[in-house]
C-alpha cells in the first residue's frame, strides 16, 4: 500500500525557560508519539534559547528535549545568545515546514520576525509583541 511519509516540523523556541517555554516543551515531548501516530508529523526541536543562552542542533540535527531545559543551557553544548547565527541557521534549514516560536515578549527577538518570515518560517508569538510593531 501506498503511504506518505511523515511530515517533519523543524521547531525553534525562545524563552525556552520561562512558564511558557518550559510548558511548550513539557507539553512536545508529551504529545510526540501522539502527533506521530494520529496526524503523521514528525517534531524536530533543533533550537532553544533563554534570554542569555541558546543551544542549537549540530547541522540541523534534532536536539534531545528534556523537560529541564535549563540543564541543557547548563551544558557545555550551550553559546551565549546570538540572534543572527540563530536567524542564519533558521534561513539554512531546507525543511520547508519551519516555526519559530518566541515566549519572550522581548523588542528585539520581535524584531527578527520579518527575517524570519521572508525566509519562509512560520512565526508564533502568545505575547503582544508580535503584531504591535511598525508595519513597515
Amino acid at each position: 500500500a501506498f503511504t506518505l511519509s511523515q511530515t517533519m516540523v523543524s521547531v525553534t523556541v525562545l524563552g525556552a525557560t520561562g512558564k511558557l517555554g518550559s510548558a511548550l516543551i513539557r507539553q512536545l515531548n508529551e504529545q510526540r508519539e501522539s502527533l506521530s501516530k494520529k496526524m503523521n508529523l514528525s517534531i524536530c526541536v533543533n533550537a532553544v534559547s533563554s534570554s542569555k543562552k541558546m543551544i542549537m542542533g549540530k547541522d540541523g540535527k534534532c536536539l534531545v528535549t528534556t523537560s529541564d531545559v535549563n540543564e541543557m543551557l547548563d551544558s557545555d553544548e550551550a553559546t551565549g545568545l546570538d540572534m543572527h547565527a540563530l536567524t542564519m541557521a533558521l534561513k539554512a534549514d531546507v525543511n520547508p515546514h519551519r516555526v519559530v516560536i518566541d515566549c519572550t515578549n522581548n523588542d528585539s527577538v520581535a524584531d527578527y520576525y520579518a527575517q524570519w518570515l521572508n525566509s519562509g518560517a512560520n512565526v508564533i508569538s502568545p505575547g503582544r509583541r508580535a503584531g504591535a510593531g511598525p508595519m513597515d
